[in-house]
């Protein structure tokens, strides 16, 4: 399975139709995972998957947003 890490601002309206339809309440800590990029730098994401991809969408205060902003427009 491909593993694809994204953005904020590489939302697509599919992955975020993912996100809602896997977290209808909101998400949580427990929601959230967490590793280490190449970097080694912390990086806290939410993971969502459809049969060919998993994506790692990262867990940010803009990514709240992008959700508010796609149910609005929806």
């Amino acid at each position: 399975m491909k593993r694809v890490i994204v953005k904020n601002k590489n939302l697509t309206p599919t992955i975020l139709q993912l996100l809602i339809d896997k977290f209808p309440d909101g998400y949580g800590i427990r929601d959230v995972v967490r590793f280490s990029n190449a970097k080694g730098k912390y990086i806290e994401a939410l993971e969502v998957r459809t049969a060919e991809i998993m994506y790692l969408v990262i867990a940010d205060a803009a990514l709240d947003g992008s959700i508010s902003q796609f149910l609005e427009e929806g």
